[in-house]
């Protein structure tokens, strides 16, 4: 199929975004994308000016705002976007990152041939400007130690193939999108990778936002276990798991004795996951730590 043949609906979820949403869809508007490509923003129940930044840029990009009176987490805001796309591909990306003006283009010359792509998402720095190397220097993301899959910061499937499994599971508020990229794989939909769909990704600045940031994704990850601990999604042995966290423990502790440390934001993030999987275990009832 010819890149001029596809249709595009970029999905973006969005909860009081005011202060990055702007930022985003200023990129989208610059895309070097000469065919359709539309771009639905999903609020989930904000309560600050995200919808007012959202409708502004109706005259510089084709934009569908679909709006939610109460918040529903991503997987079903990205859901309800998902649901009203006219588009043959849909393309994910965050509210509060900025992506390559070549993104919408390369994601789409990749999904020609695949039907399930993800891009590179690289840091942005202070001067919001990309780094030299991806985030993940292994292209795909693999620290479950199980299947590659891509956060929905930058991916981009075939909407038959989305519907054809039902779209994200909503009741995983932050690993819904490892989860369809391993139930797509089930059926056979392998995961491409296409390094020039580039996505520039905001980090959380200081230990506490960050700590909350991998503690809503640990929350998550015993619930991932248990729906594809079938399918050879492996977990640590009670000894392994110990031995994390004393190593957590040591991490936090050195932390909180130099905050200024440059190790003080892996610490936060290692000890908000582990903290998330402890108690995510327990609300799950199923042990992955």
């Amino acid at each position: 199929m010819n890149v001029a043949d596809v249709q595009v609906s970029v999905v973006v979820a969005v909860h009081n975004g005011e202060d990055a949403l702007h930022e985003l869809l200023a990129s989208l508007a610059r895309q070097d994308f000469e065919q359709r490509y539309e771009v639905i923003v999903s609020d989930d129940g904000s309560t600050d000016a995200t919808a007012t930044i959202a409708r502004s840029f109706a005259g510089h990009i084709p934009l569908v705002l679909c709006e939610s009176a109460k918040r529903r987490g991503p997987a079903a805001a990205m859901s309800a976007g998902a649901a009203l796309a006219s588009g043959q591909v849909l393309a994910f990306c965050d509210h509060d990152d900025v992506v390559h003006e070549a993104w919408v283009r390369s994601l789409s010359a990749t999904a020609c041939r695949e039907r399930l792509v993800a891009g590179a998402i690289h840091r942005m720095k202070s001067d919001r400007a990309a780094s030299g190397e991806p985030m993940d220097t292994n292209a795909l993301i693999a620290y479950y130690g199980y299947l590659p899959w891509s956060m929905t910061a930058n991916l981009g499937v075939w909407r038959d193939v989305f519907d054809e499994v039902g779209g994200f599971t909503e009741v995983l508020q932050r690993s819904h999108d490892a989860d369809l990229c391993w139930r797509l794989a089930a059926r056979g939909v392998e995961l491409a990778y296409e390094p020039a769909a580039i996505v520039f990704k905001r980090p959380r600045s200081g230990a506490m936002p960050t700590f909350r940031q991998y503690l809503r994704y640990g929350l998550d990850h015993p619930l991932l276990f248990r729906r594809h601990r079938d399918h050879g999604m492996p977990r640590r042995s009670p000894s392994e798991a110990a031995w994390r966290y004393a190593e957590t423990a040591v991490s936090v502790a050195t932390a909180l004795r130099y905050p200024r440390s440059p190790s003080a934001i892996p610490a936060a993030a290692r000890a908000g996951q582990d903290l998330g999987r402890l108690v995510g275990s327990i609300r799950w009832r199923t042990r992955y730590l």
